[in-house]
């Protein structure tokens, strides 16, 4: 079965041929047809954010800033006033494009909370990751909210992105936000799913706080998710306590308590909840257009993940 290349979901397109559900399109383009993409690979014009020590994946994905066109049938590159932002795919790493929107699409499924995205071929046949931009509000979402990553907030240098730890992330969000019990349940959530996923490539500048339209900093929605452990990275870039890998329950459920000011118990529930959609994440991945060999390394990790959690 073909899935629809927007939300990965059980039902097929609405029509044979189609890859997305006409509602899908509507939802992250507000058009009916989806939007075409006359660039191909080798002409796309991205900015790229150097490599600092450990491997960020994400920080070598070429980003271009895109809009619709003024007919509303394409995306086009956006110097300003854009609305979407591209991520073709890498040459280093295959099908990044694919996992990502795979594993924003399972961090959907636990309850976080994700910008609209899909992904869309380029001119090439390629397929690209489309996001549409969180930061902007206003009638015409002309106007950018504020935002600031947790390295600036740390009052670190770019280079100190893979040098934080999870306590440190629970402390800015305890010093910042305006609802900071919310929030903190919110990270807590957010760098569970992370590790349940085999993001490796958390760190801090992958974490931001966003000021809404009411003044209060709360944490953004989540971003750069990437199963980073089928490329053979298995460590995290934020560290619980002095652990970057193989953790259990207890030293999620300890952090939790000792950091995020979450009781065991309500700590203990978040985990199970999104042990609960193990099934669901294997069936999403299965529809998900990674080659095979990558979505059955990704489904091994979630499967040994799940049972280390329980």
């Amino acid at each position: 079965m073909r899935a629809c290349l927007i939300c990965l979901g059980e039902s097929p397109p609405d029509d044979s041929g189609r890859r997305y559900h006409r509602a899908c399109v509507r939802q992250l383009f507000g058009v009916e047809e989806a939007p075409r993409i006359g660039l191909d690979l080798l002409h796309l014009p991205a900015r790229i954010e150097p490599e600092i020590g450990k491997m960020s994946i994400s920080g070598m994905q070429r980003k271009a800033l895109m809009r619709l066109s003024k007919d509303r049938s394409c995306l086009e590159v956006a110097e300003k006033s854009s609305r979407y932002i591209l991520k073709p795919q890498l040459e280093r790493y295959s099908h990044v494009p694919e996992n990502e929107h795979a594993s924003m699409r399972i961090a959907a499924l636990t309850g976080m909370q994700v910008p609209r995205l899909g992904l869309f071929y380029l001119a090439d046949g390629s397929l690209a990751y489309v996001i549409q931009r969180y930061d902007r509000t206003g009638r015409k979402k002309r106007s950018k909210l504020h935002q600031e990553d947790f390295c600036q907030l740390a009052g670190r240098p770019a280079h100190e992105r893979g040098q934080g730890t999870a306590a440190e992330c629970a402390t800015l969000v305890a010093r910042y936000c305006g609802e900071p019990r919310v929030e903190l349940r919110r990270l807590y959530q957010h760098l569970l799913v992370a590790y349940w996923i085999g993001n490796g490539d958390l760190h801090l500048k992958n974490l931001s706080l966003l000021r809404s339209e009411d003044g209060i900093y709360r944490l953004a929605p989540a971003y750069d998710l990437i199963c980073t452990w089928i490329y053979g990275d298995k460590t995290l870039a934020l560290p619980l306590g002095i652990r970057n890998r193989d953790l259990r329950r207890h030293h999620w459920l300890d952090f939790a308590e000792q950091h995020a000011r979450l009781p065991r118990a309500e700590a203990a529930a978040i985990l199970d909840a999104m042990l609960d959609r193990t099934s669901d994440a294997l069936a999403l991945l299965r529809r998900s257009p990674m080659p095979e060999e990558l979505r059955n390394s990704y489904a091994r990790l979630l499967k040994k993940r799940s049972r280390a959690l329980e």
